[in-house]
């Protein structure tokens, strides 16, 4: 789990990898294999938004142990697109 400070929408993003049972017959079609699960919390941790993000590689390749700064650049770029945050 990865989690980033979005000044510009006093908001935070918690990043982590999917459990892999929200994946349908037509994601795996489609070429999904994995995906991120994103929650973005309001400044009193209430959350207000949630998705995924599916991948079309596994999470582990993409994203291997130490790469959260790469996987939260996703993860807030899926959100708010090109915006700057702080790793919280």
């Amino acid at each position: 789990m990865a989690k980033a400070y979005i000044p510009k929408y006093k908001t935070t993003i918690i990043a982590e990898e999917g459990t892999g049972d929200n994946l349908l017959r037509e994601d795996y079609e489609q070429g999904y294999v994995d995906y991120i699960n994103i929650t973005v919390l309001d400044r009193d941790g209430e959350e207000l938004d949630g998705g995924m993000l599916l991948l079309k590689d596994y999470f582990s390749n993409l994203y291997p142990k130490g790469s959260e700064d790469s996987l939260l650049k996703d993860a807030v770029s899926e959100v708010y697109g090109d915006v700057d945050y702080q790793l919280v």
